[in-house]
């Protein structure tokens, strides 16, 4: 038994250093993020902006949305959205240009493609979990918000609030 708390332990520590998180759980079902939609809709207007991408910080964000949300200084989460949607080479130059229009608060996500996770990525991706779940008992609330930071700051292609430091 101690043997498999030990490969436990490994496949955490190989599942930590992934730059961003890419699983879910959609229709309860374990799965493996590949690409998502991204609809920002305008203020004072019926229009939508909508697009694709397979950026895996803006991944990582729709998967933990609202602990990254809930721990961002106050008005930060459009500071940081926008600061991710400029570089987005998916985003139609037309809306790119309503950037004054968003109305980031309302901003949706959802899955474009994706696949079941494997039975070791599912170990991975629950081990985690039960390791933040630990972590929030003990009283560190921001353990899922410092591990999207910290992958912010490792993935050379992200963008990261500049306020934002890692413990």
């Amino acid at each position: 038994m101690p043997m498999k708390k030990n490969n436990n332990r490994l496949s955490f520590q190989a599942y930590s250093n992934a730059p961003f998180n890419n699983i879910t759980i959609h229709n309860s079902k374990y799965v493996r993020v590949n690409s998502i939609k991204v609809t920002i809709t305008l203020h004072y207007s019926d229009e939508i902006c909508t697009f694709f991408t397979k950026n895996p910080q803006l991944i990582h964000m729709m998967i933990d949305r609202c602990e990254i949300e809930r721990n961002l200084p106050f008005m930060e989460w459009e500071h940081t959205v926008r600061s991710i949607l400029f570089k987005e080479k998916g985003i139609k130059d037309s809306d790119l240009d309503q950037f004054v229009d968003w109305n980031l608060g309302n901003l949706s996500f959802s899955l474009a493609r994706y696949r079941r996770c494997t039975k070791k990525e599912i170990s991975s991706f629950r081990f985690r979990r039960a390791d933040q779940r630990s972590e929030i008992l003990a009283g560190n609330d921001k353990v899922v918000y410092k591990q999207y930071i910290k992958a912010s700051h490792y993935d050379q292609n992200s963008s990261i609030p500049n306020y934002v430091n890692i413990d």
